[in-house]
């Protein structure tokens, strides 16, 4: 698409599979970077238990199938809205967006509150 800022029907949004990429790729990078900490941790702290040594490995997976899964349909809702709505979104909305499901995901994993429901 051109840039014609005298026709108003041109549309100059990015598109919505552009913007659901930005926001699940930033999910992805900030959820491995918190679950890839945690597992660092475990590692050193169980390296010589007999048996868990490699429970680290499922922080890692749990890090890898949260934005898989969950992620990437938040990211498509958040995705729709702007486009539907023709809100512009600048790399930096979505990093917020990519690091704030990661955030919400540590707070509700750390309080547990979905237990005391």
């Amino acid at each position: 698409m051109t840039s014609d800022n005298n026709n108003p029907t041109v549309d100059n949004s990015p598109s919505f599979q552009y913007l659901w990429f930005q926001l699940f790729l930033y999910t992805l990078i900030s959820s491995l970077f918190v679950h890839g900490i945690a597992a660092v941790i475990g590692f050193v702290s169980l390296r010589k238990h007999e048996k868990a040594k490699f429970y680290p490995l499922l922080i890692l997976l749990s890090g890898v199938l949260g934005p898989l899964t969950g992620g990437a349909i938040t990211c498509a809702i958040i995705a729709g809205i702007y486009k539907s709505g023709e809100f512009y979104m600048t790399p930096l909305n979505a990093i917020i967006w990519g690091f704030g499901h990661t955030t919400l995901h540590v707070i509700v994993a750390f309080t547990r509150i979905l237990a005391t429901l």
